[in-house]
């Protein structure tokens, strides 16, 4: 099965996978279990997280209060406007849910939170 899911009983481990997984039921006799496909978008993501991590402070510097894009471990693009900037993503055929996107605050955000 190319990407995508299948669904196993607890404890066991199909030879072949299951049609897609349905919540059917009860859905905790059933669990999601990741294909190598996932796992290996998985790894591409961590290591675009890491890549985007270490150069931080280059993207401070070259994109300050943007929002960056990184996939494959190249930036993709950069703008200040999100809309602008997700809108030129897709016309470039970038699969968003696939990429890094963060923006690059030059002032750390304050955050307020509290506890009711």
């Amino acid at each position: 099965m190319a990407g995508g899911f299948y669904s196993a009983k607890v404890g066991e481990r199909p030879e072949t996978p299951a049609p897609p997984f349905r919540a059917e039921g009860d859905a905790l006799d059933s669990i999601r279990v990741p294909t190598d496909d996932i796992k290996v978008e998985t790894l591409h993501f961590d290591q675009d997280i890491q890549f985007f991590n270490n150069h931080h402070r280059e993207f401070l510097r070259l994109y300050p209060d943007q929002w960056v894009a990184v996939y494959d471990k190249q930036v993709a693009g950069a703008d200040a406007d999100l809309g602008r900037f997700l809108d030129n993503m897709k016309a470039r055929g970038y699969p968003l849910r696939s990429m890094v996107v963060r923006r690059v605050e030059t002032k750390p955000v304050k955050l307020i939170l509290w506890a009711s």
